[in-house]
């Protein structure tokens, strides 16, 4: 078992010592063509790149948002994934995520180790194209 203390920043292991959910959120944000593929199937990498490099979720939703694509008059969507963890800071069966990468202050990126599950996704955020817009230009 992969403990999460090695591949997570203090900050972030310290809200998953107090979760009473034993999950561990995570977003990915995407176009509105490829919600429907997500709701199916998960979030699964087209490519088949599971590689630790390749970040596609993090732990907040304004740099996932960031990464998401809104057309003139469309919506981008964010998902929110609760990930299983078990006590003391320990992945539930076998890992999803690589070890995560502190962006920012407030954001850790993790490339997946496999694909992550549709019955994991929490809620999907539909966010109007101006407000996509105002994120794109604060950044992440």
């Amino acid at each position: 078992m992969l403990n999460l203390k090695s591949i997570v920043s203090s900050r972030i292991q310290k809200i998953l010592n107090e979760n009473s959910n034993q999950t561990f959120t995570v977003f990915h944000g995407t176009k509105e063509k490829f919600v429907e593929d997500i709701k199916t199937n998960g979030l699964i990498n087209p490519s088949g790149n599971y590689n630790q490099g390749w970040y596609v979720v993090s732990t907040d939703i304004e740099s996932a948002l960031f990464h998401a694509y809104a057309e003139e008059g469309g919506f981008a969507f964010v998902f929110e994934f609760e990930i299983p963890i078990e006590e003391k800071g320990h992945w539930k069966d076998y890992p999803y995520l690589w070890s995560g990468a502190e962006r920012t202050s407030t954001s850790i990126w993790f490339a997946q180790m496999r694909p992550i599950p549709k019955e994991f996704i929490k809620t999907i955020h539909k966010v109007p194209h101006q407000e996509w817009l105002i994120q794109k230009g604060r950044g992440f």
